[in-house]
């Protein structure tokens, strides 16, 4: 199984270097870039990128609006694979409750 990563900042990248250390391939996305991504994470240039490509996506972005931004582009992404988000962003109750309605909503697995 291929996991993504949207968010390769701190908790971000060491959550992707504990799954690529744990034998797991793992694509990843951050918007500052490909510098960012630990050994062994292939960096891609977008969010859909990652959905086409990862059947679990991990999100650790730096707030509700930001992650909320990329459930949108999660949902948006006609040919995804992933079936499965996890979101370990510091988000508030609201956006939290936000995000889970957007993906539950979209009637696609997400």
């Amino acid at each position: 199984m291929k996991i993504g990563i949207v968010g390769l900042g701190n908790m971000g990248s060491a959550l992707a270097t504990n799954l690529v250390g744990a034998g797991h391939a793992v694509v990843g996305h951050d918007a500052a870039g490909a510098e960012r991504a630990p050994d062994g994470v292939t960096h891609v240039d977008a969010v859909a990128d990652v959905a086409r490509a990862a059947t679990v996506v991990v999100c650790s972005l730096p707030d509700g609006a930001a992650s909320e931004a990329v459930a949108a582009e999660l949902v948006a992404t006609d040919d995804r694979i992933t079936t499965h988000v996890v979101d370990t962003s510091t988000v508030g109750v609201a956006a939290a409750r936000a995000i889970d309605a957007r993906l539950a909503g979209s009637g696609r697995g997400v």
